[in-house]
């Protein structure tokens, strides 16, 4: 992905994320973006992930974003996936980028007033590594 420095960028200026390592990514010592102790985004060579949830990848698409489309930019893993992979391929894609990133945070986060969880580290992440 050409483009990953700016996606880490605007992935790191999405309020209520926080860069960690990753868990589920396939690459060793992938950055992860977390959010109250779950990972949303990480990359999976020139794809990024978001975890957005099945209940919000359902309202998206009822909305008209094009999941799985013809558009080409966004697809979901499996019909049952809380994640989907985005193809960011010109600068026009990183507001689609953002605006997902804010949603996947906006799900995730804590309800008002509790502090959110960090992302996981030392061996709290080797342990979730060794599960995904």
């Amino acid at each position: 992905m050409g483009l990953r420095p700016e996606v880490e960028r605007v992935l790191d200026a999405v309020d209520g994320l926080v860069r960690g390592g990753a868990a589920f990514s396939a690459e060793a010592d992938a950055p992860a973006w977390w959010c109250n102790g779950t990972e949303v985004a990480h990359f999976d060579g020139d794809l990024l992930d978001l975890r957005l949830g099945r209940k919000l990848i359902t309202e998206l698409r009822r909305a008209g974003l094009d999941v799985g489309g013809e558009d080409g930019r966004i697809r979901r893993r499996t019909p049952s996936s809380d994640w989907i992979e985005v193809a960011v391929a010109a600068q026009a894609d990183l507001d689609l980028v953002r605006d997902l990133a804010l949603r996947a945070a906006a799900a995730h986060a804590p309800p008002p007033g509790v502090p959110p969880k960090p992302p996981p580290s030392g061996p709290d992440l080797e342990r979730r590594r060794r599960f995904h």
